[in-house]
């Protein structure tokens, strides 16, 4: 299930930028949202995996051991260039810390419970009354650039699957947008009949 965009947006710019944490935690759904990553890959980044002269996100080792290179939108670019900046160095405090995501408490790596916690948090923050997950995160972004015209097999690319058939899952194909399809591209609605 995903979210509606506007409910997305809500979610990200609930968040204040004015406290490490919570600069941290925006980077952390900003980035969620623009790429459909998954959690375990989220924790697994390293500051070497960021490359913000070219606007993206290298994913090493995700399912199935595939690296992948996304890119990042503007929005999780100024996100992430805030957090590097200004946020990370409060919690890096273990020495020659690579990890991209770190703790505000320990100074080590964020886990998978830590992220779920983190978009638990900012929903209950922003009000929104659905259960929002780091999946929900995932199946947003992959179900807003469909909406969006994307194409299934960027999409697919995108999130790093190896079948289709994956992808198709967070796709759902509404009446309307269907009838909007079959006016703009069957031959027999292009001709007039």
């Amino acid at each position: 299930m995903s979210s509606p965009p506007a409910e997305a947006k809500r979610l990200i710019e609930s968040i204040p930028i004015e406290k490490a944490r919570d600069i941290r935690d925006r980077s952390i759904l900003e980035v969620m949202y623009a790429t459909g990553i998954r959690r375990a890959e989220l924790v697994s980044l390293t500051i070497y995996d960021v490359e913000m002269q070219t606007g993206t996100l290298r994913i090493e080792h995700g399912k199935g051991n595939e690296t992948r290179l996304v890119p990042l939108t503007q929005s999780s670019q100024t996100a992430l260039k805030l957090y590097l900046e200004q946020a990370r160095t409060a919690f890096a405090s273990q020495p020659g810390q690579i990890r991209l995501f770190v703790s505000s408490r320990s100074g080590g790596p964020l886990d998978v419970d830590d992220i779920r916690r983190i978009v638990r948090k900012w929903t209950k923050n922003a009000n929104i009354k659905k259960n929002v997950t780091p999946h929900t995160m995932r199946h947003s972004c992959a179900t807003h650039l469909l909406k969006g015209r994307a194409d299934i097999r960027q999409i697919q690319k995108l999130l790093g699957h190896r079948r289709l058939s994956s992808t198709e899952i967070y796709t759902h194909v509404e009446l309307g947008d269907l009838a909007e399809v079959i006016s703009r591209c069957h031959p027999r609605e292009k001709s007039g009949r």
